[in-house]
C-alpha cells in the first residue's frame, strides 16, 4: 500500500514498520504497472 502511495506521489517515503516486510522488486514492479495502467503514477516523487 504505502509503495503505491510513493508511486502516486502521496509519500516521499514508503518504509515500513516490522514485522511488516517492504515489498520485492517484482512486487514493486507490478504495483508499478497497476498504477500506470490505471493512470494515477506520479511522474516526480512527493515532497
Amino acid at each position: 500500500m504505502k509503495t503505491a502511495m510513493r508511486f502516486a506521489g502521496i509519500l516521499r517515503n514508503d518504509t515500513v514498520r516490522p514485522p511488516t516486510h517492504a515489498p520485492n522488486a517484482a512486487e514493486i514492479e507490478t504495483i508499478r504497472a497497476a498504477l500506470d495502467a490505471a493512470g494515477v503514477l506520479a511522474r516526480e516523487a512527493a515532497e
